[in-house]
């Protein structure tokens, strides 16, 4: 039985065997740390002013990005010290030597094993703090610690602490079980990465060979996301996002983590928790003759091996079936492949000997079944996964995004921290609250049953997306235009599942539930923003005719009623409107007076399209002293058409005189309006536009592209385009 007094003592003696780890923990947590702190600080008061909310932003910056997960030089340093403590304090289970030492002595495996443990959580664990503190007392002395930053630092520190047992157990189970450090290593970094990988193989193929699958993302119920926070890499990435700057008591901003983050490190504590037992009960059963060798368990190594070899080689046949021009025989060929030479590469590290590449050959036909199934659930789809969605039960509302109607038009989004970005897409699926209705069923009816019956077909035609941009009809046979639309239901209990069904928008039963869908005013609300933008934070709107911008401060009285005539015009405006027309200009409003320098799209609130049949929104700008159309002040002598896909040095045709050019402005569209008229435009029409770079004026003051229809430019002009046109593709 060990002595109270002895159990000490082993650990000294085995803190003197890892002195250098201890020196590299040390550095590492002032450089981290310390110096990271000192030369933030220095940056970041050079540009403070003094005010209050600057203070206060640095110190949520020092707590966050210094002493909290923010701090990119922590995780390398957790990463980095996990996999050397891990390594270097149980390389005596790997060395023969150590490993006779160490059974001489008068200790039990499973105390030398706790002592081990114990020291390497200390190495890291104790300079961490003492530079963590210090960080934090200088930060005080300068003035930048408030109660809030102190308490998110010291909820940082135990995120930290079992961030790192997380990661340390992980690379001490890899230790365990192999029998030397490069194998440990190897392992380790396996044991990180496998499930992003496994993750990251199901998504491709899901995207690749599944037409309704939309590629998982943050939050969805998806089995590829859900395979991604296995990792304990993937879980710092979730505790570093899990922060927010909520309301206090005061309305003031206050640095906290999610509740999210706090169940996040429950889950972590136990599954290093788990991993102590588990590799304490290996040390304790673990042969002495495994030192050296690849695995210190055989029983574990087909596990291993088929662990890695599968997700390999299914990358390895997408690879090979992208290179081979989507053709099934080189998906074969590449997990074939990779299948024989892994099984061949691992069996040589196992045994050491060249000729144990023919061995273990049971596990491989176990790993060639196991490919043949998933191969079967991936071709033949017999769950029928492409028309499954959630029950209705479970969902609280529903979104749908397409790319057709009013496509290209960019909404503001803003992450709350000053950034803003525009995309159309993400805007409508997180504004757009429509609930259950026969049109939204039969809608996804229609699209999962198109994807059900042409999922074999678009395999093996090496077309997964069955995205045909048109179709002509064979004999009495209609002509198909097909085109996406994504799904999103959000679930009730916060997570959300999408879909992306292919439907042909010629179709009349197609266009008849559009119809309906387009009807519905949350539909409209969730695809145009000027339905829920609020008059009171408009301050101005400008209007675009390409040659030049109308700018127009506006007062909120003004603004509420250019909001309520464009809301009427939207909510009055049809579905054979809406597919038939194209805009006559686009309307964009902004929440802040723009300066000579400012930049226009960081202030720009909306994009809002104005049609033909937007009599309301066209009558308040007539009052304005503006015209709802965008070929307002064409005034020019002189105009240079290029064709857009011609040759770059290719010459280009003039146009002289107002009248000719405003003959030809009456053929023509600007690309960013016929964007959002595309998508329904009859293929023939479609064929007959020619895509255009024009230059007005003597010295090309203006310029834009537009496209131009064929059949109605003068036979000559038509004539001297197309020419060009095959000039360039020449």
């Amino acid at each position: 039985m060990t002595s109270r007094k002895f159990l000490p003592n082993i650990m000294k003696e085995n803190a003197k065997r890892r002195l250098w780890p201890i020196a590299l923990s040390i550095l590492g947590a002032f450089f981290a740390l310390t110096v990271m702190g000192v030369l933030c600080l220095s940056t970041w008061e050079s540009r403070l002013t003094l005010s209050p909310n600057q203070i206060r932003d640095i110190s949520y910056a020092l707590a966050y990005k210094v002493l909290g997960l923010g701090n990119p030089a922590v995780f390398l340093l957790i990463l980095g010290m996990a996999v050397i403590l891990a390594i270097q304090g149980f390389h005596y289970l790997q060395d023969a030597r150590e490993t006779d030492l160490y059974g001489s002595l008068p200790v039990k495996r499973q105390t030398l094993y706790g002592v081990v443990l114990t020291n390497g959580f200390l190495i890291f664990a104790l300079p961490y703090t003492v530079f963590h503190v210090l960080t934090l007392l200088i930060g005080a002395v300068k003035g930048y610690v408030n109660g809030v930053s102190l308490l998110y630092a010291a909820e940082s520190l135990v995120a930290v602490y079992v961030l790192f047992g997380v990661i340390y157990m992980t690379a001490v189970f890899a230790t365990v079980l192999t029998g030397n450090w490069i194998v440990a290593a190897l392992g380790t970094s396996v044991f990180y990465g496998i499930c992003p990988f496994v993750a990251l193989t199901a998504d491709t193929y899901l995207s690749e060979f599944f037409i309704t699958y939309y590629s998982w993302t943050e939050g969805s119920d998806g089995l590829p996301g859900w395979l991604l926070q296995l990792s304990p890499i993937s879980a710092y990435v979730r505790l570093m996002d899990a922060v927010h700057l909520i309301e206090g008591p005061g309305m003031e901003p206050v640095l906290r983590f999610t509740p999210g983050a706090f169940l996040i490190l429950g889950v972590l504590v136990l599954v290093s928790a788990a991993l102590v037992l588990i590799c304490r009960q290996l040390v304790m059963v673990r042969p002495g003759e495994a030192c050296g060798r690849a695995m210190a368990f055989n029983k574990t190594r087909p596990w291993i091996k088929a662990m890695i070899l599968l997700p390999a080689a299914f990358m390895s046949g997408l690879l090979f079936y992208e290179i081979g021009g989507n053709r099934l025989g080189w998906l074969f060929f590449g997990i074939i492949a990779c299948l024989l030479i892994g099984h061949g590469v691992m069996e040589i590290i196992y045994e050491s000997d060249f000729r144990a590449a023919f061995h273990g050959w049971r596990s491989l036909i176990v790993c060639f079944a196991v490919a043949g199934g998933l191969l079967i659930l991936v071709l033949f789809d017999p769950f029928g996964y492409e028309g499954k969605h959630p029950a209705q039960s479970r969902v609280a509302e529903v979104a749908v995004s397409d790319e057709f109607l009013f496509s290209g038009l960019a909404h503001r989004l803003d992450n709350g921290d000053g950034f803003v970005w525009y995309d159309g897409g993400e805007w409508v699926l997180s504004h757009m609250h429509l609930e259950d209705s026969e049109a939204l069923d039969a809608l996804i009816r229609l699209g999962a049953s198109y994807a059900a019956d042409h999922h074999l077909e678009a395999i093996l035609d090496g077309n997964s997306d069955v995205n045909y941009r048109y179709k002509e009809g064979e004999g009495d046979a209609p002509d198909r235009l097909y085109h996406d639309i994504q799904v999103q239901w959000t679930l009730k209990d916060g997570r959300t599942c999408n879909r992306r069904y292919c439907l042909d928008v010629m179709d009349a039963e197609t266009r008849e539930v559009l119809s309906a869908l387009f009807a519905q005013e949350a539909f409209k609300a969730g695809v145009l923003p000027g339905l829920t933008l609020d008059a009171a934070d408009v301050e101005w709107f400008s209007l675009n005719n390409y040659l030049d911008e109308a700018h127009v401060d506006i007062p909120a009285a003004d603004a509420a009623a250019l909001l309520a005539a464009y809301r009427s015009d939207v909510m009055a405006m049809s579905w054979e409107e809406a597919t038939n027309e194209a805009p006559c200009v686009i309307l964009h409003v902004g929440n802040c007076e723009r300066g000579a320098g400012s930049n226009r799209e960081d202030n720009t609130m909306a994009s809002l399209p104005v049609y033909p049949s937007y009599t309301a929104t066209a009558a308040w700008l007539a009052a304005h002293g503006l015209a709802a159309t965008w070929r307002n002040g064409y005034d020019f002598d002189h105009m240079a058409l290029e064709p857009v896909y011609g040759n770059i040095e290719c010459q280009s045709v003039s146009v002289e005189g107002q009248e000719e050019i405003r003959q030809v402005l009456a053929c023509a569209i600007p690309d960013e309006l016929w964007e959002m008229c595309a998508g329904f435009v009859d293929p023939a029409r479609e064929d007959a536009m020619i895509h255009v770079f024009a230059s007005f004026g003597a010295h090309d003051d203006y310029s834009g592209e537009y496209l131009l229809d064929g059949d109605a430019l003068s036979p000559e002009l038509r004539d001297a385009l197309l020419s060009l046109v095959e000039m360039g593709e020449d």
